[in-house]
């Protein structure tokens, strides 16, 4: 029988996989191995810098060198889907996740979830059931009584299966929430129900409003919120998906439900500053002749840079850009065999259908809602950057490590003009805030930049097109100590679709 010869490897067998390290190019002994689905790829791998002897010679000809230094990277750009990215973007902001209460269940009762040491999940909570091999477990619950061993639901069946279940919000009893208006400050106010509970931070964004009637207030329609402050009996907010013409609501009879989500934030304080560093598995296809695997490794990777790109009509996309410390080639054996997780498969998020709200508008302390400078985006781009340079050292072929500097938001968007309020935001480098919410098929997230800065603002004028604007965006530190929020929900009621 012939040996086969390789000639080529098409680039449809290449694979891309990460594992989070241990310390920096270093992975756990036992690492978790997560596939990503990207659509192209960017500077990946080594770059080999070289240098030939160059001596005083009658020949005049250069001697050969060698290989004098490495410079690694991986970049990629992938569709942007409701899970993907959320455990590499605590890289990007060099923090951990902020959930909610979340559990291992270690079986199904006739009654509920049995789980170990709960001592945050209360009655009424909803609770998000996830990763249970019965399809119809993985769905949305009411707690009707919690314990340290039992989250207690309707509706369930005693299986021997394992999962998690999770806190995405409250259902409140009838009455006990009431939407308040005080001198254009929205707020909601409980009588019963300690909302410190809910486990909420300044800027979080949350769903206020059930799918049924009984779980909305009569008068204001289901409202995303941004929160301002938090006390056990009072949840005011400072902007907010809401008209700024609202009357208070005393919600009589309403049992309204709440929803909350995941966030991620770059962080203040130096204890909660976490950096991360991954290494990149990029499979190649295997070599004809003997079967084996061949891939390329990025070690030491720490996420740099990230782009947030929403246009008219398209797939919200992502890149991501990390600076690493080393890279190899490796036949046979990939480091991720047997340890791999695939992904999950998820559809992407389309900015003409599943956008919510994207609203750039002046920040305006006296008051909840400020109006938008415009009506209407035609395109979206955020840009984070973490400044990282490459720390180099005698003795090391890459680099010894990395160096981060500051956490750096920028951005552009294009607008359709209507008044000349945008380029006197400009022109007085007013205060102005940007958030930009999608959801569908009951999940969802957004980005928030609290407080920016305005550049640009020359307007567009083509015969027979509608004037549009250009502006250049420049997040800040806002009052909570943060430049940008990221926000991811498990779950959301249908009608925050």
């Amino acid at each position: 029988m012939a040996t086969c010869e390789t000639k080529k490897i098409d680039s449809n067998v290449v694979g891309l996989n990460y594992a989070e390290e241990e310390c920096l190019g270093v992975l756990p002994t036992d690492p978790k191995w997560y596939a990503l689905e990207p659509n192209s790829y960017s500077d990946f791998g080594g770059e080999l810098s070289t240098a030939s002897r160059s001596p005083i010679s009658a020949s005049r000809q250069n001697k050969k060198g060698a290989v004098t230094d490495l410079s690694a990277k991986a970049g990629f750009e992938l569709d942007f889907t409701h899970s993907a990215l959320n455990d590499l973007l605590q890289g990007l902001f060099f923090a951990d996740m902020r959930k909610k209460a979340e559990y291992s269940v270690s079986a199904v009762t006739a009654t509920g979830f049995t789980v170990a040491g709960n001592n945050k999940i209360k009655a009424n909570d909803i609770v998000l059931a996830s990763g249970f091999a019965t399809p119809s477990l993985n769905k949305a619950y009411t707690v009707t009584n919690a314990s340290a061993t039992e989250i207690a639901v309707a509706g369930v069946t005693a299986k021997a299966e394992k999962g998690t279940v999770q806190v995405v919000g409250h259902s409140f009893g009838a009455g006990d929430l009431k939407f308040v208006v005080e001198n254009k400050i929205y707020a909601i106010q409980s009588t019963a129900k300690n909302l410190t509970e809910l486990g909420l931070i300044a800027g979080e964004w949350i769903f206020v409003g059930g799918d049924q009637a009984s779980e909305q207030f009569a008068n204001v329609k289901p409202f995303y919120a941004r929160v301002d402050s938090v006390t056990a009996n009072k949840i005011t907010f400072d902007n907010g998906t809401f008209p700024d013409n609202l009357t208070s609501d005393n919600g009589a009879g309403k049992a309204i439900k709440v929803f909350v989500g995941t966030v991620i934030k770059n962080e203040s304080d130096p204890a909660n500053i976490k950096r991360r560093s991954y290494t990149f598995e990029r499979t190649l296809g295997k070599v004809a002749s003997t079967n084996q695997d061949q891939a390329e490794y990025v070690s030491g990777a720490i996420f740099g840079e990230f782009s947030f790109k929403a246009s008219q009509g398209e797939f919200a996309t992502a890149e991501l850009s990390f600076t690493a410390t080393d890279s190899q080639y490796k036949t046979g054996t990939l480091l991720s065999n047997g340890k791999l997780t695939s992904a999950k498969g998820e559809s992407a998020f389309n900015t003409a259908v599943d956008m919510r709200a994207m609203r750039l508008s002046l920040v305006d302390k006296t008051k909840t809602v400020s109006a938008p400078l415009f009506a209407y985006l035609t395109e979206l781009s955020l840009e984070v950057n973490n400044n990282l340079s490459e720390n180099k050292a005698l003795g090391v072929l890459g680099a010894m490590d990395v160096s981060a500097g500051n956490f750096e938001v920028k951005g552009s968007t294009t607008a359709y003009f209507a008044t000349t309020e945008a380029q006197q935001a400009v022109r007085n480098y007013s205060d102005v805030g940007l958030s930009a919410i999608f959801a569908k098929e009951n999940i969802g997230f957004l980005f928030d930049i609290p407080l920016l800065g305005l550049g640009g603002g020359q307007n567009s004028v083509e015969k027979d097109n509608p004037i549009t604007t250009a502006l250049e965006i420049q997040g800040a530190e806002n009052k909570n100590g943060y430049t940008l929020m990221y926000v991811t929900y498990p779950y959301l009621p249908t009608v925050a679709m």
